[in-house]
């Protein structure tokens, strides 16, 4: 069996590599277009969680409507998704904010953001523009998409 390294230095079978990549493929087409947007999959064993947003808020029906399809798309290309709990679900605020939109989504919000070089800013975010976004403490700090590590909203 082939085996590759993922970021987190963790080996993982290459098929999980391939099959990810379809999966994610699958689901941005189907959502592209729409008010929702993927935020993220993570693979475990014999399950697969799914994350996804909108700009209006995920609901329960949203969900189901990608399960289905993700499913039937699947099955067109041979592949047994019935050896993988799948999972379709709103990310919740202790996920990791990667997206613009979903930058965008949280306007307003007191946010928690680690840059690269694991500096923190905390503060309410007050702009989510095409290169980055503003927190406003004590002074606004401006913070490029591309220096953001790690953001979550603070509840």
């Amino acid at each position: 069996m082939q085996w590759i390294r993922e970021k987190r230095g963790d080996k993982v079978p290459f098929f999980i590599t391939v099959l990810k990549e379809i999966v994610e493929n699958i689901i941005k087409a189907k959502l592209e277009k729409t008010q929702l947007f993927l935020v993220d999959i993570v693979f475990q064993r014999n399950k697969i969680e799914i994350y996804i947003d909108g700009d209006a808020g995920v609901s329960l029906e949203d969900c189901a409507v990608l399960n289905r399809h993700l499913h039937n798309e699947l099955e067109k290309m041979d592949i047994d998704a019935g050896k993988y709990i799948v999972e379709i679900s709103s990310p919740g605020l202790d996920r990791n904010i990667r997206e613009p939109r979903g930058f965008k989504k949280n306007v307003g919000r007191n946010m928690r953001v680690k840059n690269k070089q694991n500096r923190f800013y905390t503060g309410k975010m007050t702009f989510a523009g095409p290169e980055g976004i503003i927190l406003q403490s004590k002074k606004n700090e401006i913070i490029k998409y591309s220096e953001i590590e790690e953001a979550k909203a603070v509840i």
